[in-house]
C-alpha cells in the first residue's frame, strides 16, 4: 500500500472516530496496516474494521463483531480473510488490546487483585490458565481473584477475553426516613385493589441483610444460603418499603405487603445464578446501592441484560444513586455539570428500571443522580417518593411491580413477560419536571393506580418480529380522548462490554392516523454533550438508541390510529416486544388521597392529592368534620396542581372533602381523622396480662388487635380503655385503634407486651440513700386497676415490719422516706394485694448504711456456711485479707464492689482476723468471730 493511500485511510479512520465521539485510536497496534487484498498476520485475531453498512449480517464462520466503537466502527474477530468478509469491510487495523479495558480500570497497588471478566466463550480453562481462581460467574461473566496486584501476564492478550474490569465495592444509597406512599398512588391502589398486594410472590433485596425477626415482616423471609452474614438497617427499610406488614404501625405497611423477602449478598455485583431465581420463584430484585458514578456498559450491565433473556419474567430495579450534584470525569459526558452521574456501571443495563427521588410535591431532588447513560439513552426510566435519597424509590417501584405481575397472573395463570411490567410502569407514570420524557425523571413519577387500572383494562400487548418485519394494531379512540400515551418495550439481547452504544435489535414506534395519514413519532432527547443540549425537551423523532420508545399526542380526537412497530435491525433472533397504551378522559377528576382506607393525622399538617384534567385554574378545597354538613373552607389551589396541604382538626372524627370548581362539587371518600392512642402494659402476671390506652374523646368503643401468622388480627371489641387478657393461647404483639362510626381510626404503635418493663403489676420499685442517713424508697406500678392496697416493708432479721400502706389505691406511683436506717444492710420489700385477695410480692430492695464508717464487716459473729459481707463507702482497689489467730493468711480477694461477698469455706470456731488494704496499705482492720 503507498504513502498517499495510508494518510488517506488513516485520515478516514479518525473521521470514523470522531464521529463515534470516542477515543479509540489507543486501540491501533503499531505496525503496519494492513491491506484488505493481503492475508492475515499470523496469531493476529482482533481488528478495528470499518464496516460498509453499520447493518452488517455474518455467518460465524466468517467474522464477529465483539465491540461496536460507532455506528460503522467496531472491533472484529476473524481468523481469515475471504471475498465475502471483504465485501463487508472498508479497512481493517490489527488492534491491540487496550480495547478489553474498561475506562476505570486501575492496577491495585497492593495485595491480590480482583477482577471482573467477560469471555468470548464460557471456558474456565481460560481462567486456570492464568491462575485466576474464580469467585463467582454468571454465564460469560466471571469475578476472578489473583494472587499478585498486577493483572496476570498473558490474560490481556487471551484471545478468549473480552473484557477486564475491577472488581468494585458496593455501597448503600443513602438510608430513607419517612414514608408517603400517597405520592406514587400506592394508597390508592390499596383501596381499589385490596385482593392484590404482592401475595405468593417473592422479592430478593440485594445488599446486605436485614432483620428477618422483624415484626412487619413475619413469617415471609424465605432463606436462598446467599444473604450476607451482616445486617443491616438500611436493608431492613427496603424490605418494609417493598413488603412490610404495618403491624408495628402504619408507616411499617409497604407496597406488596403479603410478598415473600429474600436476601441476596450484594459484594457479588452480577446476577445469582439462574437455579436461584428459578428454585425461589423470585420474580423481582431490588438493587439500592452504587459503586460511583461509571458511564459505561460493563461485563455486569451485560449480565443483567442476559437475565432478561434466561429469566423472562424478572424484573430487575435498581436505585439511579445519590450523587446528582456530582460531575462525571470520563465517558462521553465527561465535565457536564450534574448530568450523566448514574452510580454504577451496571445500571447501565438496558433492561432493568433505574430510579431516580422525588418528594412529595413531585420535585426531583437535587441529590437524584441524573441521565443520560453512557450511549445518551434515557436514565433513570422513573422516579418515586423518597426524600433522603433514590433507595426508598426504588423499593417503592419494585413493590409496585410485584402488584403488576400478581394482578397479570390473575388473569393469565402465570406471570407476564418483564417487557410489560415496565411499558405499564413507564407508560402510566405522571409527567414531571421537564414536559415529556427527560433526563431527570425519565418517562415521570410512578403512579401505581394506573398502572393497575391499565393492566386491568388490558391495554397492552405481546408480539415479536424479525428485520424488516412490521406489525400493525388499530387502536380506537373516543371524542373526549386526551393525553394519549403509546409505548413500545423490548428485552433486548446484551451487547458487548464497552460498546459505544448499548442497543443491539433496533426496533422503530410510530402512529399513523387512519384518516389524515398524519405519522406520529416517538418523543427523543438530544443526546449530544452539551448541557444545552441535554436540557433541550424531547421532540418526535427515530429513535436508535433506546428499547423503549414513547408516543404521545396532547388531544388525538376521535380518530383511529395505527400503531406500527417495524424491525428495523434484528440482528439477533426474533426480538419479543410489549406495548402498553392509555389515553384520559376531558375533563375528568378523581380523588385519590385520602380513600375510604385513609386517616389523616389529627391536628397536624397533611396533604391530600387527587387527579384531574380540568383547567388550568384556581379551585376552593372544603372538609367537613359532620356527616357532609357544616363545610369549612381549607384554601385555595390551582385545580392542575393535583395536591393540596392544610392542617387538619385535632379530633376524632369522619370527615369528607370536596373541591368546588366552576360551580361543581367533586367528593372524596368518607375518611377518618384520628391520631395514634397512647398505650401500655399494666401487669403481666405468671397467667394474665392487662393492656391499657388512653381514652379518646368522643370515643365509645376500641378495637383490639393481636398478631396472627403474618399480620394483626381482631380479637375483641370493648368500650372499656383496658383489657386483662389470659396468656395461654394468645400472642406477644398487639394494637389498639379507636372505632369511629363504621371505621377503624389509626392504630396505635404495635409492641410486644413482655418488654414493656412491667412485671405482675410492680412497674419499677427502688430504693436508695437519700442522705447520709436515710432512704428513699421510689414505687412505680404498671395499674391500680383492682388493687385493694399496697404495703411497703422492711425485714429486721426474721421479722418484718410495715413502713407505709396506702389504701385505696388511688395513683400508680408513690414514694417513702425512711429514717430509721440500721447499720449495714437495709432489707425492703413491695406487696400488692388483689381485690381478690391475691398478693403478690417484689423483689427485695437492699440499702446499704455504713453510719459515717468507711467499712462494714459483717455478720460477726459468723455463722458455720455464711458468708462475709464488707460494705465500703467508695469504689476503689480495695482488698480483703483474712488470717488466723497465729497471723497464718487464709483468704485474700478483691472487693470491686460498694458491696462485697466472700465465702470463707468452713473456718474453725475461733477468732480471726481480717485488714482491707488499698495499693498494699492497710486502711482499716478488724477481728471476726467464727461460731
Amino acid at each position: 500500500m503507498n504513502k498517499p493511500a495510508i494518510f488517506c485511510l488513516l485520515f478516514s479512520f479518525c473521521c470514523l472516530l470522531l464521529h463515534a465521539q470516542v477515543t479509540e485510536q489507543e486501540y491501533v497496534k503499531d505496525y503496519a496496516l494492513h491491506d484488505l487484498k493481503d492475508s492475515l498476520p499470523a496469531g493476529q485475531h482482533y481488528y478495528i474494521a470499518g464496516l460498509n453498512s453499520d447493518n452488517v449480517f455474518c455467518r460465524p464462520e466468517e467474522f464477529s463483531i465483539v465491540r461496536r466503537l460507532g455506528k460503522n466502527l467496531a472491533i472484529i474477530h476473524v481468523e481469515r480473510l475471504t471475498d465475502s468478509i471483504r465485501n463487508h469491510l472498508r479497512f481493517l487495523f490489527p488492534a491491540n488490546n487496550k480495547w478489553k479495558l474498561s475506562p476505570r480500570f486501575s492496577t491495585s497497588p497492593t495485595g491480590k487483585g480482583k477482577y471482573l471478566i467477560r469471555l468470548l466463550n464460557r471456558k474456565v480453562n481460560t481462567l486456570n490458565k492464568h491462575k485466576l481462581t474464580v469467585l463467582y460467574s454468571y454465564q460469560n461473566s466471571y469475578i476472578v481473584s489473583a494472587q499478585q496486584s498486577v493483572l496476570p501476564a498473558g490474560l490481556l492478550a487471551d484471545d478468549n477475553v473480552l473484557f477486564i474490569d475491577n472488581h468494585k465495592s458496593p455501597v448503600v444509597e443513602t438510608v430513607l426516613n419517612g414514608m408517603d406512599l400517597s405520592t406514587n398512588k400506592i394508597t390508592a391502589a390499596h383501596s381499589l385493589y385490596p385482593a392484590i398486594a404482592g401475595d405468593s410472590l417473592t422479592a430478593s433485596i440485594k445488599e446486605n441483610l436485614f432483620d428477618t425477626t422483624d415484626v412487619d415482616l413475619t413469617n415471609r423471609y424465605i432463606s436462598t444460603g446467599l444473604a450476607s452474614s451482616i445486617t443491616e438497617s438500611h436493608a431492613g427499610i427496603m424490605a418494609t418499603l417493598i413488603g412490610g406488614a404495618g403491624n408495628s404501625y402504619y408507616t411499617g405497611k409497604g407496597v406488596a405487603y403479603r410478598a415473600n423477602l429474600t436476601s441476596s449478598d450484594f459484594t457479588n455485583l452480577l446476577p445469582d445464578s439462574d437455579d436461584t431465581y428459578s428454585n425461589y420463584s423470585i420474580s423481582v430484585q431490588n438493587h439500592s446501592y452504587g459503586t460511583g458514578i461509571e458511564n459505561y456498559y460493563g461485563a455486569d450491565a451485560a449480565a443483567y441484560d442476559e437475565t432478561a433473556t434466561r429469566h423472562p419474567s424478572l424484573v430487575h430495579v435498581f436505585s439511579a444513586g445519590n450523587s446528582g450534584d456530582k460531575t462525571s470525569d470520563t465517558g462521553v459526558y465527561k465535565g457536564i455539570a450534574n448530568y450523566a452521574n448514574i452510580t454504577g456501571s451496571f445500571k447501565m443495563a438496558k433492561n432493568i428500571i433505574t430510579v431516580g427521588s422525588i418528594d412529595s410535591f413531585y420535585h426531583v431532588l437535587p441529590l437524584s443522580s441524573r441521565g443520560p447513560a453512557f450511549d445518551g439513552r434515557v436514565k433513570p426510566e422513573l422516579v418515586a417518593y423518597g426524600t433522603d435519597g433514590s433507595s426508598g424509590a426504588a423499593a417503592i417501584v419494585s413493590g409496585t411491580a410485584l402488584l403488576l405481575q400478581q394482578a397479570y397472573k390473575q388473569k393469565h395463570g402465570h406471570l407476564p413477560p418483564g417487557p410489560i411490567v415496565k411499558a405499564l410502569l413507564l407508560n402510566t407514570a405522571d409527567d414531571v419536571a421537564a414536559k415529556g420524557i427527560d433526563y431527570q425523571s425519565g418517562f415521570g413519577s410512578l403512579n401505581a393506580l394506573r398502572a393497575l387500572e391499565e393492566n386491568q383494562a388490558q391495554h397492552f400487548t405481546f408480539d415479536s418480529l424479525s428485520t424488516g418485519e412490521t406489525k400493525q394494531y388499530s387502536l380506537q379512540l373516543p371524542a373526549n380522548a386526551v393525553n394519549l400515551k403509546v409505548l413500545v418495550c423490548w428485552a433486548d439481547p446484551p451487547a458487548t462490554p464497552n460498546s459505544y452504544k448499548a442497543l443491539v435489535n433496533d426496533l422503530d414506534l410510530q402512529l399513523v392516523n387512519t384518516l389524515t395519514n398524519e405519522i406520529h413519532q416517538p418523543l427523543v432527547l438530544n443526546a449530544f454533550p452539551l448541557k444545552d443540549s441535554l436540557q433541550q425537551q424531547a421532540r418526535p423523532g427515530r429513535d436508535s438508541l433506546n428499547n423503549v420508545e414513547q408516543v404521545t399526542i396532547l388531544h388525538p380526537g376521535a380518530a383511529t390510529y395505527q400503531v406500527q412497530v417495524s424491525g428495523r435491525d434484528v440482528p439477533q433472533g426474533r426480538q419479543a416486544f410489549a406495548i402498553a397504551y392509555q389515553w384520559d378522559t376531558l375533563n375528568s377528576f378523581t380523588w385519590l388521597y385520602p380513600t375510604k382506607n385513609d386517616n389523616l393525622a389529627a391536628g397536624d399538617i397533611n396533604t391530600v392529592r387527587w387527579q384531574s384534567n380540568l383547567a388550568d385554574e384556581q379551585a376552593r378545597l372544603e372538609i367537613s368534620y359532620n356527616k357532609n354538613a357544616g363545610w369549612q373552607n381549607v384554601g385555595q389551589t390551582n385545580i392542575s396542581n393535583n395536591l393540596h396541604s392544610f392542617t387538619v382538626k385535632d379530633s376524632f372524627r369522619i370527615a369528607q372533602l370536596r373541591v368546588l370548581f366552576n360551580g361543581n362539587y367533586f367528593y372524596s371518600d368518607s375518611f377518618t381523622v384520628s391520631k395514634r392512642l397512647g398505650t401500655g402494659v399494666g401487669f403481666n402476671c405468671p397467667d394474665s396480662f392487662l393492656l391499657y390506652w388512653q381514652q379518646a374523646p368522643g370515643i365509645q368503643q376500641y378495637r383490639v388487635y393481636g398478631l396472627g401468622q403474618f399480620f394483626l388480627e381482631q380479637k375483641a371489641i370493648t368500650s372499656d380503655t383496658f383489657m386483662l387478657i389470659p396468656k395461654a393461647g394468645n400472642p406477644l404483639y398487639y394494637a389498639v385503634s379507636p372505632v369511629i362510626g363504621n371505621y377503624d381510626g389509626i392504630k396505635s404503635y404495635g409492641f410486644d407486651y413482655t418488654t414493656q418493663g412491667v412485671d405482675c403489676y410492680i412497674r419499677s420499685f427502688l430504693a436508695d440513700l437519700a442522705t447520709p442517713s436515710t432512704a428513699l424508697v421510689r414505687i412505680e406500678l404498671g395499674t391500680n386497676i383492682n388493687l385493694r392496697y399496697v404495703t411497703l416493708e422492711k425485714q429486721y432479721g426474721t421479722q418484718i415490719k410495715n413502713l407505709a400502706t396506702w389504701q385505696p389505691v388511688t395513683s400508680t406511683s408513690y414514694t417513702f422516706t425512711d429514717d430509721s436506717l440500721t447499720q449495714g444492710l437495709n432489707l425492703y420489700r413491695l406487696r400488692v394485694v388483689l381485690t381478690d385477695g391475691r398478693s403478690i410480692s417484689s423483689d427485695i430492695q437492699t440499702v446499704n448504711y455504713l453510719n459515717n464508717k468507711n467499712f462494714i464487716v459483717f455478720p460477726n459473729p459468723l455463722r458455720a456456711g455464711q458468708t462475709i459481707k464488707i460494705l465500703t463507702s467508695q469504689l476503689n482497689n480495695y482488698q480483703f485479707i483474712l488470717y488466723s489467730s497465729l497471723g497464718k493468711k487464709l483468704i485474700q480477694a478483691n472487693l470491686p464492689d460498694i458491696s462485697n461477698e466472700i465465702y470463707p469455706g468452713i473456718l474453725a470456731r475461733g477468732v480471726y482476723f481480717y485488714a482491707i488494704s488499698l495499693d498494699g496499705q492497710v486502711v482499716y482492720k478488724g477481728k471476726l468471730v467464727a461460731q
